[in-house]
């Protein structure tokens, strides 16, 4: 993909010209090779950009890079921008566990951002919360649940929505029960989720009260 006569080797432009380009592993070694052997691998802007592509990318060769490299400066993230967008691209490549890969990732990122002290914003959470629906992770539901609260997030309508689906795709529908309960405005998918918990447990009754 990458040749020495197409390619000025002092300038950063061509490789974020070719990222899109990359799929295969054999890609990947010719982007990481040229990162090393330019120095760019030091390049907050360029290895920004590579996460940022690979880490949206369907192939599993090019997420996994784009992780590798999250994973080798993560301690920089926080100190360089309030922006929790890049930490939230890269739980959102363990929350959707379509690559193989344990969603349960997702609950040691958002514990690797707050240990560096990285901003964390509601997205985060949302994501770590839908990676513990698909997995069924009550017990990091819960602490997350409990985190929320200490921190203020806990009365946001979307999050709480979230934790209401978590619960119900759990099987604790009571706990998706208090959740609701104690918001102070819902919206149609706090009833269709709530709605669709009681249906799905067999509580035809409770269900028909919300309707």
């Amino acid at each position: 993909m990458l040749t020495s006569n197409q390619q000025p080797w002092n300038s950063a432009l061509p490789t974020l010209v070719h990222l899109p380009n990359c799929k295969t592993q054999f890609d990947i070694n010719q982007i990481h090779a040229r990162l090393l052997t330019t120095g760019f691998i030091k390049n907050s802007y360029l290895t920004t950009k590579l996460i940022l592509c690979f880490s949206s990318s369907p192939h599993t060769p090019l997420i996994r890079f784009a992780r590798h490299i999250f994973f080798s400066h993560s301690s920089s993230w926080s100190s360089k921008t309030d922006d929790p967008f890049l930490w939230n691209a890269v739980i959102k490549t363990f929350s959707h566990g379509n690559h193989g890969d344990d969603p349960k990732q997702a609950v040691f990122v958002l514990g690797l951002m707050l240990e560096n002290g990285a901003c964390v914003d509601k997205f985060s959470f949302s994501l770590v919360l839908k990676a513990c629906s698909r997995m069924g992770l009550i017990r990091e539901g819960i602490q997350i649940h409990g985190f929320l609260e200490k921190v203020g997030f806990a009365s946001d309508l979307y999050l709480q929505n979230c934790l209401i689906c978590m619960y119900v795709k759990c099987g604790w529908v009571e706990f998706a029960r208090q959740v609701f309960d104690r918001m102070p405005q819902r919206d149609s998918i706090s009833f269709n989720s709530m709605i669709d918990g009681y249906i799905k447990c067999g509580m035809v009754t409770l269900a028909r009260e919300l309707i």
